[in-house]
Parts: structure tokens; C-alpha cells; sequence
């Protein structure tokens, strides 16, 4: 089971996608220009933890933050930054 969350950086008008993967405990950022900011990175942990938080109430799996892999897959790169 996977759960895509999109996130929109306001400051840079960008879009990217994060994938909970449930089933072998990874969690995918997916994006198409490959920022690297701290909005970035605040804005995934906030709604990772979000979700994570609102899962420990209906699920019996473990979802602590830290025994989970951050992944990073390779994906087609705008042209246009």
C-alpha cells in the first residue's frame, strides 16, 4: 500500500510528491527539479509526521519516524528551473 502525498514549496511555486510506501517501510520524495531547501525538507518532515501521527491511531504498524528509509529515486528533471 502506498500513499502519495503532493506538496506545493510556496515560496518557489513547486510542486513534488512524497510516497509513503507502507509495506516496506520507505518513504519516496519525488521531484522533478531536486531543490534542496530548508522548506523543502520542513515542509516533507511536517506532513510526514502529520500523517504518521493521524496512522498510529488506525494502525496497528509501527511508524516511528526513525525506522523508516528516506529515498530519493531518480526521476525526469524539468529543464525550465
Amino acid at each position: 500500500m502506498q500513499l502519495f502525498l503532493p506538496i506545493l514549496l510556496a515560496t518557489s511555486e513547486h510542486w513534488y510528491c512524497v510516497v509513503i510506501n507502507l509495506v516496506e517501510k520507505r518513504i519516496d520524495v519525488l521531484d522533478s527539479m531536486k531543490l534542496k531547501s530548508d522548506e523543502k525538507t520542513s515542509a516533507t518532515a511536517d506532513v510526514v509526521s502529520a500523517l504518521f501521527t493521524i496512522l498510529k491511531r488506525t494502525r496497528p504498524i509501527d511508524y516511528q519516524q526513525n525506522n523508516w528509509i528516506i529515498h530519493h529515486p531518480s526521476v525526469p528533471q524539468q529543464i525550465n528551473m
